[in-house]
């Protein structure tokens, strides 16, 4: 499944960016909230999502930004070693969210590429809030060099 978040545009056609040659719009499901999208990136045995474009201003939602969900999602990243983020695209006209968008893609597919091969050490870090993949990681090398 492909997720499209935008609360305004419906899904582009195919000519309006560079889709690849694979491309069928029927793939693409549209999304309006932020919240709506987590809640289906939240249920993985019900809904399988490959990618997911997204818009930055989202209007009169409680979670106002495609950027709310990139960070649930480096969360997920962070926390359950298992999770893999879908493949992630961004289409708003924020020039300044666009860039702090792909910043935390970048962040997201830094951590993805970091994983230690150790799953059960991320369950020790026990933080209210994300500090950063390191802290995590040098808890979990302490741990198992014991």
């Amino acid at each position: 499944m492909k997720i499209w978040l935008d609360d305004l545009r419906p899904l582009l056609t195919p000519n309006m960016r560079s889709w690849d040659d694979n491309y069928n719009m029927n793939d693409w499901h549209w999304v309006t909230s932020a919240e709506e999208l987590i809640v289906l990136l939240s249920s993985p045995k019900l809904y399988l999502i490959d990618e997911i474009d997204l818009d930055h201003d989202l209007g009169d939602y409680p979670l106002k930004t495609g950027y709310e969900v990139l960070l649930w999602i480096e969360e997920q990243v962070f926390t359950n070693p298992n999770y893999n983020p879908p493949k992630m695209y961004i289409h708003t006209a924020n020039p300044s969210a666009e860039k702090k968008m792909w910043a935390a893609i970048d962040r997201i597919e830094k951590m993805v590429n970091k994983r230690l091969p150790y799953p059960d050490c991320y369950k020790n870090c026990k933080t209210a809030k994300f500090l950063g993949v390191g802290e995590c990681e040098n808890v979990c090398i302490d741990k198992f060099k014991k």
